[in-house]
């Protein structure tokens, strides 16, 4: 019997609600109040830089992000944000909540498998600790291979209670690890780092996407 696939996977997540029912059956961590800090580093981050389209991958069930959207039309009226997803069901109702508004779109697709659109910044949070080693070091290729300038993505670099201190380990797409893109096997080390100061102790790094161009096994060594 195949193995599922990513899109399987995460709908899956979804329809089961295995991460629970906050955020929108994203988690906790995407609950407006576990999302605040989150909120502040990339509007820091979407002004400091300049801007003008945002890719977020993934973008789960945009709980917290319709909140932020106002704000940054207010202070950026021509941003383009680009929502994507692995799973159909989130994809279709983020479609359905902003069909009226035209500078904010969504995609189903596989991270690991599909090219991103072109965009100034890709935003990843809460994404990476959700895949396999070998489906993280997809991932960033496909964030290299884009046109964007900056990446901001989720790591853990003092850990978590949800992770009990170990940090990197093997694990299959859907279940869970603390990921820190600056420790072993990756060892990228962020131009700026964000703490989000939520309950399960979140930074945000900060790439150039260049710095993403490095020769990677299957597992990321």
């Amino acid at each position: 019997m195949p193995s599922p696939s990513t899109k399987q996977i995460f709908s899956h997540v979804y329809a089961t609600k295995k991460w629970g029912r906050e955020g929108g059956g994203s988690g906790v961590g995407s609950s407006l109040v576990e999302s605040m800090g989150a909120s502040r580093v990339l509007f820091h981050v979407i002004l400091s830089l300049n801007v003008h389209v945002v890719v977020d991958a993934a973008c789960g069930a945009m709980t917290w992000q319709r909140r932020l959207l106002p704000q940054l039309f207010s202070a950026r009226p021509n941003l383009r944000y680009i929502g994507l997803d692995a799973a159909e069901s989130v994809v279709r109702s983020n479609q359905r909540t902003f069909r009226n508004e035209s500078r904010v779109r969504f995609e189903h697709v596989e991270l690991e498998k599909s090219a991103i659109p072109p965009t100034d910044l890709i935003f990843s949070r809460d994404t990476m600790q959700h895949n396999s080693i070998e489906g993280v070091n997809n991932i960033l290729r496909r964030f290299a291979e884009s046109n964007a300038s900056h990446v901001l993505v989720t790591s853990f670099p003092n850990g978590s209670h949800y992770c009990r201190g170990a940090i990197n380990r093997p694990i299959s797409t859907g279940d869970f690890f603390c990921v820190d893109l600056a420790r072993k096997p990756f060892e990228l080390e962020p131009v700026a780092r964000f703490e989000e100061i939520s309950i399960d102790k979140k930074w945000l790094y900060l790439y150039e996407r260049k710095q993403l161009h490095k020769p990677r096994t299957k597992d990321g060594i």
